[in-house]
């Protein structure tokens, strides 16, 4: 199903599954270091 044929059933559907791939993009965004090293690419969730 596309979101064209989910926005003539129901726009805010479509609004929430777009607000939840761009909380998804922010999460996996937030695991790139700031310093990326061989052995050091992704942060795994520690981001304190």
């Amino acid at each position: 199903m596309t979101f064209g044929l989910i926005w003539l059933v129901s726009p805010a559907s479509v609004f929430l599954a777009g607000a939840a791939m761009a909380a998804a993009s922010l999460v996996l965004a937030f695991n790139i270091p700031a310093k990326p090293d061989e052995g050091n690419e992704v942060r795994r969730f520690k981001w304190a």
